[in-house]
């Protein structure tokens, strides 16, 4: 996933509580294992329910006059169904802690931890 915002309206924020947001993929179940949630976009990955993942940096790439774009971050949409997330047969329930840094755009955020915490 590729976050776009606006210079306006995408401001750098702080979460002053836990933000509630969804992604989309797949759950592995395993008799050995935790759960792992492999998202759709980046099947290299996985989350474990509850574990927080490294901190990232965020970094903005102005791409042309108004926007920017943010490629490495936690990627997570602001509502379970929408524009994109329809297509998706499992969306999860993740959080964006208190005190993470995070940009928002109409559908999604991408913030510099997310946690996993279940439907």
């Amino acid at each position: 996933m590729c976050f776009i915002g606006s210079i306006f309206i995408s401001k750098k924020k702080i979460a002053q509580e836990d933000i509630t947001c969804y992604k989309c993929g797949s759950i592995f179940f395993s008799q050995y294992d935790n759960p792992k949630f492999h998202p759709v976009f980046f099947k290299t990955y996985f989350y474990l329910k509850g574990y927080i993942p490294p901190i990232l940096k965020l970094k903005r790439q102005i791409v042309c006059l108004f926007w920017f774009n943010i490629h490495e971050g936690y990627h997570a949409y602001k509502r379970p169904k929408n524009e994109m997330s329809i297509l998706c047969a499992n969306v999860e329930k993740f959080i964006i802690p208190k005190g993470s840094t995070y940009y928002e755009n109409r559908i999604e955020y991408v913030s510099d931890s997310i946690i996993w915490v279940g439907n």
